[in-house]
């Protein structure tokens, strides 16, 4: 009582408290920055952290990828706009944002596809750069995009559009159902004042975490709309009670705060318990939502404490002249219900929850990419060349024979992986695997490199692999034994130039007998003597009759190869292909490590994806790598990583908030079955809810279903508590059924009214908002509360009464229950005034 005059007589000091820290949380609110970077959430030591490091350190970096679709153009065209997006791309940057832009093409060669590596991830500020510039550079082409980048980008378009909406809908809702079940048309606007400050301190108070998740971003306010506004109602119901008791205003207030403080601590330590939970999840994300969550409950919990109390002086007047008859539910009917089919509900709720509990543990299935609503841009880009979902490995470096044994290792695998294969053996999954060992052809290395296709199949010429498939580590063979002096001084043997040409080989080397050039370079002819002597017309026009009255042959494939490659001198010389392979050894090699890249055309985060990548973590395992450290990169590696700690994060969770709530609910009512009782109710509650995804086939975000069902542990259970204290206190002089009907009229205002809030909540958040990781939460936990409503209001009562011997036994009261057959006075006139 001393605690609560002291509130009351200084209410005014901590009005003005509470003003000034509101204007302060107005300027922290954007301190805080807001992440969507799921890897920040990973252990320390997980192994895509271990990864992301290596990559920093050794020089790789890590590149996200942004994918540009292009529609009717050629490849020189491609290139060009390649080119162009590269340059344009990194003018005016300290640091290249981009390293490198790769081209492939469809089948059809009526669409090319431009893969642009960002140097960052896809939250970094390059990444947004690059998100925003792409369009303002292709104005006018017919495109389309997509990627991590994309998708990051729409996500916190989406997020900022849809949050206000879900505030402002959520609160016109709740203003409507506060309207329906107060006792004062004012109360509501009290109750949206002191939610609305909490709230406000709340957001303002999250910049001493320095960042928060954009999930605990979007659903914060609004979830602490619903969890917290019980305690402003128990209070100012308890203020009415007093007031109508005759007592005046302050003297009320003073009691009213006296006799909730036990109510709304106890309501907000179970609440807390149930949130407290998600800061031992290994996906640390837990934490963040957990510790706002909480904080916001607990702000929530001192506000109604320190701001109300002044408001509730302030405004006393229109309180009083506004009060209004309050909705009339049918508690009668409900009690009497439950009474008597209470042996049956019991024996139904256990069949129930159990078979719910097999399709909720053991059928549910869970989704770990963040999807949401977009364009429909990365559909077609999607349906034209697939997922494009990039993969890394890494592994440490050993000897140059066991590095490159390690890469035909993951190419072999790649290659020879069922699951990635069509009946008939050809490869439908694998879009690229870039390696040093992997086989390319001309237009495969062309796109990878950027290079001029011309060029590149000069090359190719050369090395006479014309139309065939080879490995950087041969061109850079070699580039090192033939073009040590550049490629225009690479030496044409009579062999090399019959096959460059497919002209016979004994007409060339009479001809090299004939140019001298079997003394004169031992038949080891630089390439640009040899083009150069044939741009002699005169000695054209000889070979040419040599070759069509002597010998029969036609003599142009070899001006039309000297004459493309004489055109093209310049560009050849200037080609250095020593130093294009070196730069792109960089892609697979650093001073201590080895990196492999391959791109999939599978799902970013499903079965197959995790089955592949259990798949390759085994072979990594396996030995081949002679005990060297091998790592998995990419966003499926982040979602793996994710996934392989869902199982014990869900089990942790469940085990801890049923163990904090059974221990609170036993030490506050100094009882052993109520705990179990209540949680029963509860956990079956939440059982029912999630098997519903299990039984119509729909994928759980995996954060949603902890989160939901830690805040329906923490927060539906103050329903149970409710009815079931007040079922107690009223059993000490009624018998079941008068008990029963009591408890349940005494409590259901505050349930509904709770529940009704909760629910609309929910409901606000997942049917406006686009992103699966955000309207999951909404969508489970209004469809939660209803069950957990439903479960309290009907079920509860029943177990109630079936269990009263042993509640009685095991609960400390004043007084023993009372006899169920004996009347009591006071029974008839609670049944009239229950009526």
């Amino acid at each position: 009582m001393k605690l609560a005059r002291f509130i009351v007589k200084y209410r005014y000091i901590f009005l003005g408290l509470f003003a000034a820290l509101a204007v302060a949380s107005v300027f922290f609110i954007g301190k805080t920055k807001v992440n969507y970077d799921l890897k920040k959430y990973l252990p320390d030591d997980s192994d895509t952290n271990v990864s992301l490091g290596i990559l920093e350190s050794e020089g790789f970096g890590y590149n996200c990828m942004m994918n540009v679709m292009l529609k009717g153009e050629s490849v020189n065209s491609a290139q060009a706009i390649a080119a162009t997006l590269e340059t344009r791309l990194n003018d005016g940057a300290e640091s290249p944002r981009v390293s490198l832009v790769t081209i492939s093409f469809d089948e059809s060669g009526e669409y090319a596809l431009l893969q642009i590596a960002v140097n960052g991830d896809e939250y970094s500020e390059n990444a947004d750069y690059v998100a925003e510039k792409v369009p303002e550079l292709l104005d006018g082409e017919d495109f389309a995009v997509s990627g991590g980048i994309v998708q990051n980008r729409e996500l916190t378009d989406a997020i900022n559009r849809e949050l206000p909406i879900i505030l402002g809908v959520s609160v016109v809702v709740v203003l409507v159902i506060l309207l329906a079940t107060s006792s004062s048309w004012t109360d509501p606007l009290l109750f949206l004042i002191v939610v609305g400050v909490a709230a406000l301190l709340n957001m303002g108070t999250n910049f001493i975490f320095g960042s928060v998740s954009y999930i605990t971003q979007s659903v914060a306010v609004v979830l602490q709309l619903a969890l917290a506004m019980d305690y402003s109602i128990i209070l100012l119901h308890n203020y009415n009670a007093k007031t109508d008791e005759g007592l005046d205003a302050e003297e009320a207030l003073t009691r009213a705060l006296s006799e909730s403080f036990a109510s709304v601590f106890s309501s907000c330590l179970t609440t807390v318990a149930g949130l407290a939970a998600l800061l031992f999840m290994t996906f640390t994300i837990g934490f963040d939502i957990g510790m706002v969550l909480s904080k916001g409950v607990l702000i929530s919990m001192l506000t109604v404490f320190l701001l109300m109390p002044a408001l509730i002086l302030l405004f006393k007047k229109p309180i009083a002249k506004t009060r209004h008859k309050r909705l009339m539910l049918p508690t009668k009917r409900l009690s009497g219900f439950s009474f008597s089919l209470r042996k049956v509900i019991s024996l139904a709720s256990v069949v129930v929850i159990a078979g719910c509990a097999v399709l909720s543990i053991g059928f549910n299935t869970y989704s770990f990419k963040v999807n949401l609503a977009s364009d429909g841009q990365a559909e077609q880009v999607t349906e034209i060349f697939g997922n494009n979902n990039m993969f890394m490995v890494l592994f440490e470096k050993g000897e140059e024979d066991e590095n490159i044994a390690g890469h035909r290792e993951i190419v072999s695998f790649l290659e020879n992986y069922e699951d990635f294969k069509n009946e008939d053996g050809t490869d439908r999954d694998v879009t690229a695997i870039y390696s040093p060992v992997k086989e390319y052809t001309e237009q495969e290395l062309s796109g990878m490199l950027r290079l001029d296709s011309d060029m590149v199949e000069k090359l190719y010429l050369f090395m006479e692999k014309s139309g065939q498939a080879v490995t950087p580590l041969e061109i850079r063979q070699f580039a090192a034994q033939y073009m040590s002096e550049g490629i225009l001084n690479i030496k044409i043997t009579p062999q090399k130039l019959a096959s460059m040409t497919d002209m016979k080989s004994s007409f060339v080397e009479m001809y090299y007998t004939m140019m001298d050039y079997d003394t004169v370079y031992d038949n080891n002819v630089p390439l640009i003597a040899l083009v150069t002597d044939l741009q002699d017309e005169e000695w054209r026009q000889t070979v040419r009759l040599l070759c069509e009255t002597v010998l029969k042959i036609d003599p142009e494939p070899l001006f039309e190869l000297a004459d493309e490659i004489y055109g093209q001198r310049e560009e050849l010389a200037a080609l250095d292909v020593t130093a294009m392979i070196d730069g792109a050894m960089k892609m697979f090699e650093s001073e201590n490590y080895c990196r492999a890249v391959f791109i999939l055309d599978i799902e970013q985060a499903d079965e197959k994806t995790f089955a592949f990548l259990a798949d390759l973590e085994e072979m990594l395992d396996s030995g081949l790598f002679d005990g060297r450290a091998t790592y998995m990169a990419g966003e499926s590696a982040v979602l793996y990583d994710v996934e392989k700690a869902f199982d014990s994060d869900l089990t942790k969770t469940t085990l801890i908030t049923i163990g904090c709530v059974v221990l609170i609910i036993g030490l506050t009512f100094l009882s052993v079955s109520m705990p179990l009782l209540l949680v029963y109710i509860i956990q079956g509650a939440i059982w029912i809810s999630m098997s519903f995804s299990a039984i119509f086939g729909s994928p759980v975000f995996f954060m949603s279903y902890i989160i939901v069902s830690c805040i329906l542990m923490g927060a539906t259970i103050d329903y149970g508590i409710l009815l079931s204290s007040t079922y107690v206190k009223y059993r000490q002089s009624l018998g079941r059924r008068e008990a029963l009907g009591a408890a349940l009229k005494a409590a259901m205002p505050t349930v509904f009214t709770s529940g009704s809030i909760m629910t609309v909540a929910g409901f606000c958040v997942g049917l406006i908002s686009t992103v699966e990781a955000i309207n999951s939460v909404g969508l489970l936990l209004a469809r939660g509360t209803i069950v957990s409503v439903i479960m309290v209001l009907v079920v509860l009562p029943a177990l109630l009464a079936v269990f009263d011997k042993i509640l009685d036994k095991t609960t400390k009261h004043k007084l023993p229950f009372v006899d169920d057959v004996e009347k009591q006075p006071e029974t008839e006139a609670l049944n009239q005034e229950m009526q």
